[in-house]
């Protein structure tokens, strides 16, 4: 059986086709500047893969993402920080004293850009802030500084 695919061919508008060239240019260059700007991210400490990770004893490593870039900013590897879930007008602390391990950044679908942390917390704090990272409700407390 044999089937036949209508189309219909329309023209381009007429100022598509006299500027194609400029057109596919300035596509091709937008393309460009969002490939390139996924690639080059600018961690505060980058995470080097050859790098051992080492946790501390009676933690665990969990990864979250941070979209507040002014705290991450204050962050360095080593620092202690507090982790919260707010939902519904409420905090509830779901760990302290958590260790930063690693800081890495990292870009969502729509181009926004998160730093993703790598923290040690203790074992009996981990699906607490699993479960707050997943909802999307975990905010971190900066310690105050000496």
């Amino acid at each position: 059986m044999k089937y036949k695919i209508q189309s219909e061919s329309r023209q381009l508008p007429r100022f598509v086709r006299r500027n194609r060239r400029i057109i596919a240019a300035g596509l091709i260059g937008l393309a460009a500047i969002v490939f390139s700007s996924t690639l080059s991210s600018n961690p505060s400490s980058e995470l080097n893969p050859n790098q051992g990770i080492l946790v501390p004893a009676g933690k665990v490593a969990i990864a979250i993402e941070s979209t507040s870039q002014l705290i991450t900013a204050a962050l360095t590897v080593g620092d202690n920080t507090d982790l919260i879930a707010v939902d519904d007008g409420y905090a509830t602390t779901v760990a302290r004293d958590a260790q930063i391990l690693a800081i890495g950044a990292a870009s969502n679908q729509i181009g926004g850009s998160t730093t993703e942390l790598l923290i040690a917390v203790a074992f009996s704090e981990w699906a607490q802030v699993a479960a707050a990272n997943q909802s999307g409700n975990i905010q971190l407390l900066l310690p105050a500084s000496d």
